[in-house]
């Protein structure tokens, strides 16, 4: 036999479904809701991550423009320095001390 919602002798429907439908229901509009909150709160925080991003990027070059001043200005005293590989880390480039030669 296939059973039907409806209670037996009358054309009702059980009072569990509504209640099962409304429930479901109700639940994905609270997930949805705080979805949507976290969602708009990661949106904040990319924004100030952005910013932050380009004001280092703008603070990184002002440093780099016055480290040339720097070096203009010592190669104008007669001063040259030792220039290494400029994509080599201060700490991994060679010191031109003749260790290996």
């Amino acid at each position: 036999m296939s059973e039907t919602p409806l209670l037996p002798g009358t054309n009702t429907i059980a009072l569990w479904m509504p209640v099962a439908i409304t429930t479901v229901i109700a639940a994905q509009v609270i997930t949805g809701t705080i979805r949507g909150q976290k969602r708009k709160e990661i949106y904040k925080i990319l924004e100030k991550l952005f910013g932050l991003r380009q004001e280092l990027g703008n603070h990184q070059i002002e440093i780099t423009k016055s480290d040339l001043k720097a070096l203009a200005a010592k190669d104008e005293e007669g001063e040259a320095p030792e220039r290494g590989d400029p994509t080599l880390p201060a700490h991994m480039q060679t010191r031109g001390e003749g260790l290996f030669e």
